[in-house]
């Protein structure tokens, strides 16, 4: 199947067996989009239930700060840091 967003168009394939998944052939825009999957014969199929999706091409940013504890690193002691990102992050 084609997979279609009304934003950016085609946006790659997936072989529809029931239980798929899909990734884009290339980044999608920052938007609201409204996908539509159709079959080899151009044919779309029944509408399903929307499902809400979010894209968001913006990386967060991330401040590295020597901790308060630390003294000027050496070669031989531990360096400690404090890492603040601009947004909650996982993974």
């Amino acid at each position: 199947m084609t997979v279609i967003s009304d934003r950016d168009g085609e946006l790659g394939t997936a072989t529809a067996d029931g239980d798929w998944t899909f990734t884009p052939d290339s980044a999608m825009s920052a938007d609201t989009h409204s996908i539509t999957a159709t079959d080899a014969a151009d044919n779309t199929g029944e509408v399903s239930e929307a499902l809400s999706i979010t894209i968001d091409n913006t990386a967060p940013a991330v401040t590295i700060n020597q901790a308060e504890s630390q003294d000027d690193p050496a070669a031989d002691t531990p360096v400690r840091f404090t890492a603040v990102f601009s947004e909650p992050v996982s993974g």
